[in-house]
């Protein structure tokens, strides 16, 4: 986040966005007002008025440069990004995701207030993307032909495959790549939720599975073709 002011002006300007009665500098951006025309599947005047307007996300500040959403339903980030993305500008973009890569038990959910949102607090696996590449490219250094680094990034790429994701990730967003109905995150967040509701159902299925599976890729197939190896 570059500019906390503006932010905090484009809430104060908002109906649908309260500053937290019972936390200090806590906001909550509710379901009402601007945001009822953000893309969930069920409309405001659909929800039982007993329980309107519905919290959709908590936003809070641990650091002058740094703002928090969190939010217990997939959708509902997606609906964030495309609601507040044109009204923040460049004052705040999205630059890090972090996802609980299961669905929480009936007896999670029914225990104490916020409970659920701890989860994602525990055992958390940061991801450095560059830290991966400098493994790859310190190993790719130790071969002495192309042949042998063809051969040696195809092995690693194999078991890249087979890798899953942690139960907690915590990754970067390549935000320069993403379109502007944020295509890239809506996948990103899509095929972790398919693989959780499957590994739910008892498919010992791994991220990658459900990735080559939906592209229709062989995930066999080799990287190279034969005669370049």
């Amino acid at each position: 986040m570059k500019n906390r002011p503006d932010v905090l002006s484009v809430f104060r300007g908002l109906r649908c966005v309260w500053e937290d009665a019972d936390w200090a500098g806590r906001w909550i951006w509710v379901y009402d007002d601007e945001a009822s025309s953000v893309p969930l599947s069920k409309r405001p005047d659909e929800v039982p008025e007993i329980y309107r307007p519905i919290v959709l996300t908590h936003i809070s500040f641990p650091a002058a440069d740094k703002m928090i959403m969190r939010f217990r339903a997939a959708e509902r980030a997606i609906a964030a990004a495309l609601f507040f993305s044109p009204r923040f500008g460049q004052n705040a973009v999205p630059d890090r995701i972090r996802i609980l890569n299961r669905l929480v038990t009936a007896d999670e959910v029914e225990r104490e207030a916020h409970y659920c949102d701890r989860l994602l607090d525990q055992n958390v696996i940061i991801i450095d993307p560059e830290v991966e590449f400098r493994r790859i490219e310190s190993l790719l250094g130790a071969a002495s032909t192309i042949t042998e680094k063809r051969r040696l990034y195809e092995q690693e790429a194999r078991a890249r495959r087979k890798r899953d994701v942690p139960d907690v990730e915590d990754f970067p967003l390549a935000m320069e790549e993403e379109t502007e109905t944020f295509t890239h995150l809506k996948n990103t967040i899509h095929f972790r939720m398919v693989r959780a509701v499957e590994r739910w159902s008892g498919k010992s299925v791994t991220l990658g599975d459900i990735i080559y599976r939906t592209l229709g890729v062989d995930p066999d197939a080799p990287l190279f073709p034969p005669d370049m190896t």
